[in-house]
């Protein structure tokens, strides 16, 4: 069955926004560069879009521990393992058809979360 996207939250164009990406480094630990990704785009002032990616980066190359971004009409999380890779997304917020606040209230949300907790999702992440 085809969903009905035409009441979803949309983000202005990109070409009207003004984008901001970037690495925050976390930690160096053991030879392992952690790091989350930021890619934001503003429109007004205020976030209409992001992505938040944790990942690490060893001699065997980079590896995604957790992603949070909003498309398709939410704000959700991608769940990984270092074993499996993804294994599960987690809608945590429906966006209204208006929420450009919605939006930016959640990337404050996130972001502050993902800064503050990336140590326990590493574990998480390491378990399977």
């Amino acid at each position: 069955m085809k969903r009905d996207r035409s009441q979803e939250y949309r983000p202005p164009p990109e070409n009207a926004c003004t984008p901001d990406e970037g690495l925050i480094d976390l930690a160096l630990v053991d030879g392992e560069s952690h790091y989350l990704y930021r890619n934001v785009q503003y429109y007004r002032g205020k976030v209409v879009w992001f992505s938040l990616q944790q990942g690490l980066r060893r001699a065997d190359g980079d590896h995604v521990v957790a992603r949070v971004d909003c498309c398709d009409g939410e704000v959700h999380r991608h769940v990984f393992t270092e074993s499996e890779g993804e294994i599960e997304r987690v809608s945590l917020v429906r966006i209204p058809l208006a929420g450009h606040a919605v939006v930016d209230g959640e990337f404050d949300r996130y972001l502050n979360e993902m800064l503050s907790s990336w140590e326990g999702r590493l574990r998480e992440w390491r378990k399977t």
